[in-house]
């Protein structure tokens, strides 16, 4: 079965980056999970691969280590990296780094799946004021969704 995998990841990617590239983007991520389940790997499968290497753990980890032998890095171990990197210090607003902090929070208790239905649920949930109100504290709503996906690039970065 693990052979069969293999296999087919490598239909989709041939390195550790454009792994990283298609599953640090929210469509291509999309995209790329709906071609598996095409060709018969389903996310329960996924998550079920998941859970035999480590529960908190995101899918991507368990796709590049069975690939490229890559360490396994926990869900936990992605947010200290972006907390203890570059990306927060860009953001000079109390709301925004709040915003930011909140959505590292989603990521490790949920995975990078709590995302996939955009930011208008994450705005909500957040508490934090509504897409105006929170758009404002980025400097505009694009600055807001850039933010967004840069995001998701930053947790998959290393």
């Amino acid at each position: 079965f693990l052979e069969f995998l293999i296999g087919k990841f490598g239909e989709y990617y041939d390195d550790e980056a454009k792994l990283r590239e298609i599953w640090s983007d929210q469509k291509n991520r999309e995209r790329f999970l709906k071609a598996l389940a095409n060709d018969g790997v389903d996310e329960d499968a996924l998550k079920d691969l998941r859970e035999i290497f480590q529960k908190d753990c995101d899918i991507y980890d368990v796709l590049a280590h069975l690939s490229f032998n890559a360490e396994i890095k926990t869900r936990q171990e992605r947010v200290l990296q972006v907390e203890n990197g570059e990306f927060l210090k860009r953001f000079q607003k109390e709301k925004a780094i709040k915003f930011i902090e909140f959505l590292l929070n989603r990521y490790q208790e949920y995975g990078i799946k709590d995302f996939d239905d955009g930011l208008k649920p994450l705005i909500e949930l957040s508490s934090l004021g509504n897409a105006r109100e929170l758009a404002s504290e980025f400097g505009s709503l694009e600055n807001l969704k850039q933010s967004f996906d840069d995001l998701q690039r930053e947790i998959y970065l290393n």
